[in-house]
């Protein structure tokens, strides 16, 4: 078994992995292919950063939707990622996501470097749906069309896919509480659009 100082942390795996590759694109299939048992975290991660800034209305569904699957197989507990083919072959520039990856590395880093495994009962196999199943709720806020829905339930879906690869309980609680905060500014959002249609008609 890996010791956890040969381990690699999840923003080195999925950078490794995309400097390596030998073309120029590279697949999600592929991707996951690649990430082998750490597939789900690392993937959802992929897809949850790019809504991790304020993004124009109808860019979140690019990313939110394949966060939704992924996040929905993981709540029934596959034991690999399986995408429909228009997701599974959609090519991406490995340049493009690599550029996107070192932008987010140095905050990737600080957190990664506070990560380790512990509170145990937060990332069992249970917690693990629990928490995936948070993961669909926080895709539905980040899929909604309207601005600033997005980016902090995507903050706290990052943060969730890093502590269930690293298996840190600590931080689960810390995404938990953040995603909730970013519900209810969803929530607050879409009825304040409600009122503002309903106030027009």
């Amino acid at each position: 078994m890996t010791g956890k100082a040969d381990r690699k942390r999840a923003s080195d795996l999925l950078l490794d992995t995309l400097r390596e590759w030998p073309d120029e694109h590279i697949t999600i299939d592929q991707i996951s292919d690649a990430l082998g048992e750490r597939a789900f975290g690392v993937v959802m991660l992929l897809f949850a950063l790019p809504n991790c800034i304020p993004a124009p209305p109808g860019m979140n569904s690019v990313f939110g939707i394949p966060l939704l699957l992924y996040a929905a197989q993981l709540m029934k507990g596959r034991g690999k990622p399986w995408q429909p083919q228009f997701i599974a072959g959609r090519k991406f520039k490995r340049a493009t996501l690599i550029r996107m990856l070192e932008a987010a590395e140095p905050k990737l880093k600080k957190i990664e470097k506070l990560c380790r495994p512990r509170l145990s009962f937060m990332v069992g196999d249970t917690a693990e749906r629990l928490v995936a199943f948070y993961i669909v709720m926080l895709s539905l806020c980040i899929i909604v069309p309207l601005w600033g829905t997005n980016f902090i339930p995507a903050i706290a879906a990052a943060l969730l896919s890093i502590a269930l690869i690293e298996q840190d309980g600590l931080l689960i609680l810390i995404g938990l509480a953040l995603g909730l905060a970013g519900m209810l500014l969803t929530i607050s959002i879409v009825w304040g659009a409600l009122a503002a249609v309903k106030f027009a008609f």
